[in-house]
């Protein structure tokens, strides 16, 4: 036995590719440093390569809890399947659990493909999947060689770490690999469905792992990756792990993702855990009382407030440029009007004492724009708005206004330069176009737009 050590701790890939450079053996076996093969599973591995010379000896495991108890893995039935084979002929084989210590490697064949193991979490995954398809021989042993240790505490898979981020690394990995050894097909189709599956864990039965405020950016992230690689053609399955999760996943937005995924967990409480239920029930409740689809039934429900008018400054920055220009002046000229800002919760700390204002993404935002009569916006309203009768819509154009107005470099005050920006403004686009002028405004529009101004009411 020769033993290698790296002069720093890089970690389980580092040192899986430090043994693999001083490896002389016909074949190549990993084992994690707290878990262990069984007596006599190396000549079961010998005896199975022996036979044809495969690329790949795949053989089961079970996992060690600390009590004793061993539960052998449940993807078996490839390991049954008489060999050699190739993943084309079984597919299944790449739904064993994805991990490199379940496999012996030919050497001459993992030289051949030129894979290493990247550094980081879940490196596992950018190996397995490309050595599965390129093996040209795979034969399994039915027989739990490895002893996969469980672990109550200390273990990188029980941990809650923005570490377990990096799983969206080697997903990326993973399709340059494909790329590059020229994966395609139906065999990437496949391996992009148990890598996406992999992700769909995460955020689902292994969410804990991931830190809670990391977990709705994560949720964008993955979606965004998936729906980047995905193969021509390519649609979620509807049966199977996961199936449910990646359906989800793949066509909506997280608020629908982490309802859905609440109700299933108080539907599974309820049954045994009536207190937990009801806790899930509470946050449930919650999540939709703050979902978008408030709106929708805001929208139905309610009346048109003609008193409130609502500010919503660049995407929701706090009270400043054209907006704040105008609602100061809607403020003098109509005090008995209310002013609302839609600002974004980072921009809260900005909002002035005393100032209303509702944060984009709660049930006060979605009943402002369901409600108000008014609303002026520095750039767009919500793709999901839809204009109510009785409703105006103001679009600041502070460019096209500003060049019209010839407002630009006067030096005039900020406010009144900004208050002049804004006075062109398209209203009411889902119910017609219409002209707001600002007083002392109009004498400086072009011809055009003057003669225009004669057919428009007051």
């Amino acid at each position: 036995m020769t033993v290698v050590r790296p002069e720093t701790n890089g970690g389980l890939g580092r040192a899986r590719n430090l043994g693999l450079s001083h490896a002389t053996g016909e074949y190549v076996l990993f084992l994690d440093g707290d878990d262990y093969l069984v007596p006599g599973a190396l000549d079961v591995v010998r005896e199975a390569a022996d036979a044809t010379r495969p690329d790949i000896v795949i053989f089961g495991y079970a996992r060690l809890h600390p009590n004793g108890r061993a539960d052998e893995g449940v993807k078996r039935a490839p390991l049954q399947v008489e060999g050699p084979y190739t993943a084309a002929e079984v597919p299944e084989v790449y739904e064993v659990l994805n991990v490199a210590w379940n496999k012996a490697y030919r050497r001459e064949f993992l030289t051949a493909t030129g894979l290493e193991f990247p550094v980081g979490y879940y490196e596992d995954i950018p190996w397995t999947y490309p050595a599965l398809a390129q093996a040209q021989s795979i034969v399994g042993v039915d027989q739990p060689l490895y002893m996969y240790r469980q672990r109550g505490s200390g273990s990188i898979l029980r941990s809650t770490d923005a570490r377990h981020l990096e799983i969206l690394d080697q997903f990326e990995r993973l399709m340059a690999t494909l790329d590059r050894l020229e994966v395609h097909g139906e065999a990437r189709a496949q391996i992009f469905t148990c890598a996406f599956r992999n992700l769909a864990t995460l955020l689902t039965t292994q969410q804990q792992r991931i830190p809670a405020e990391a977990r709705e950016g994560f949720y964008r992230d993955v979606r965004a990756a998936v729906r980047a690689h995905a193969p021509a053609g390519w649609t979620p399955p509807s049966t199977g792990d996961k199936a449910k999760a990646m359906r989800t996943i793949w066509t909506s937005a997280y608020p629908v993702f982490r309802a859905d995924l609440a109700a299933r967990e108080a539907y599974r409480a309820g049954r045994t855990k009536p207190a937990r239920a009801m806790d899930i029930a509470k946050r449930l409740a919650r999540v939709g009382y703050h979902h978008r689809r408030a709106y929708d039934v805001l929208r139905r429900t309610t009346s048109v407030d003609k008193d409130l008018v609502i500010f919503e400054a660049l995407w929701g920055l706090s009270p400043r440029l054209n907006c704040l220009a105008v609602a100061a002046e809607v403020e003098r000229a109509h005090p008995g009007k209310r002013i609302m800002w839609l600002v974004k919760a980072s921009e809260v700390p900005g909002v002035p004492e005393g100032v209303d204002y509702a944060v984009k993404g709660t049930h006060k935002y979605y009943r402002a724009w369901a409600t108000a009569k008014f609303a002026f916006v520095d750039a767009n309203p919500p793709e999901w708005w839809r204009k109510r009768d009785g409703q105006v819509l103001a679009q600041a154009l502070p460019r096209h206004a500003a060049e019209v107005h010839g407002s630009r470099g006067t030096g005039q005050d900020p406010a009144v330069e900004g208050l002049a920006s804004a006075s062109l403004c398209a209203v009411g686009l889902r119910g017609g176009l219409q002209l707001v002028l600002g007083g002392g405004v109009e004498a400086q529009l072009p011809r055009a737009l003057r003669d225009a101004r004669g057919g428009l009411p007051p």
